[in-house]
């Protein structure tokens, strides 16, 4: 991470234990959110409900910009068309209803997740609350013996540098003999110069 960015863990109080918020900034008043979520194939409709409860305690908790990431296994959803199939279509239109409401975005629409003979689906997602903060995801090859395709996610900088740096100067190199000598300097001769023109004294001084 650069030198110019800190991270702090941010705690969200919930029953869902597969989750971790971060916090980015650079001293600046912008903030950008990144959560990572794991949703296991076989979940609960109970640790759904929990999930959910997250995804809207983050939405409404903070303000900054978030990126919401992770393997949710949501399996039936056809993210091109957005509708469900299969056995599951209550639990997948949940999830959906719960980003329709919160006006979130979720920008995988390719499967690259494979296994085998397996149908490829869409599990890992890449979910935001603004459009554009998004500029492109690269789909890389799986990492080891996984089946999950990395994604490489280019994100708009939100995250203005400030610069803090000051001039300062450097005494220790100071000419303290030259600058003693261009101050001895008998006034009193130099006025008596100048008669009683108090304007030309002024002005010399």
């Amino acid at each position: 991470m650069s030198d110019e960015l800190s991270c702090n863990q941010l705690y969200v109080e919930s029953f869902y234990k597969d989750f971790v918020i971060l916090q980015l900034s650079c001293g600046t008043k912008e903030k950008l959110l990144i959560g990572y979520f794991y949703r296991s194939p076989n979940s609960s409709s109970v640790s759904d409900e929990e999930l959910y409860s997250l995804i809207k305690s983050v939405y409404n908790k903070f303000s900054c910009k978030k990126i919401l990431v992770g393997d949710f296994n949501f399996s039936h959803i056809d993210w091109v068309s957005l509708p469900c199939t299969g056995g599951s279509c209550n639990t997948c239109n949940k999830f959906l209803d719960i980003l329709q409401k919160n006006f979130l975005i979720q920008h995988v629409q390719t499967a690259m997740r494979v296994r085998g003979t397996d149908t490829p689906h869409v599990l890992d997602l890449v979910i935001t609350d603004t459009y554009d903060i998004i500029d492109e995801i690269e789909i890389r090859s799986p990492l080891g013996e996984s089946d999950h395709a990395i994604h490489n996610i280019k994100c708009q900088s939100i995250l203005h540098m400030e610069d803090n740096s000051t001039t300062k100067f450097n005494y220790c190199k100071g000419d303290y003999e030259k600058f003693r000598n261009s101050l001895d300097i008998d006034w009193v001769q130099v006025f008596n110069s100048f008669g009683s023109d108090v304007d030309k004294m002024w002005d010399y001084f």
